[in-house]
């Protein structure tokens, strides 16, 4: 487990243990677990930065990081959420993983629709070459 995690975890164990199960659940890769376990923490305390740096033990710099880029898609607002359907048994993976690039800062949502669904911008490919 995360060092930052493990020293918080004794005053918020019961909440912070089902974020970090949550997490995991999605995050495949140990390198996604970070900015998985803030974007679940915000469906437990809400898109507050400093909330979820108390519960989770991160950095206030890491965790504004974050939330910058998930702001800034518009899937952090001043008290909502608006991330893709995770648990959709047909493409909840896929929404996970956008909205995971989003935090990471690969991908930035557009204001664009096609099919009803949100258009992704890659922030570091640009016609099909790295920027």
């Amino acid at each position: 487990m995360d060092r930052e995690l493990m020293a918080t975890a004794k005053s918020n164990s019961k909440l912070l243990a089902r974020i970090l199960k949550l997490a995991r659940h999605y995050a495949a890769e140990e390198s996604d677990l970070r900015a998985t376990v803030v974007m679940v923490a915000a469906l437990f305390v809400g898109p507050n930065e400093e909330k979820i740096v108390r519960l989770t033990g991160y950095s206030r710099q890491y965790v504004a990081e974050v939330a910058e880029r998930l702001r800034v898609s518009r899937l952090w607002s001043a008290e909502a959420l608006d991330y893709g359907d995770w648990s959709n048994s047909h493409k909840g993976a896929v929404q996970y993983a956008l909205d995971l690039a989003v935090a990471q800062g690969i991908v930035v949502r557009t204001n664009q629709k096609r099919d009803g669904e949100y258009v992704y911008m890659s922030l570091i490919y640009k016609n099909g070459k790295p920027n």
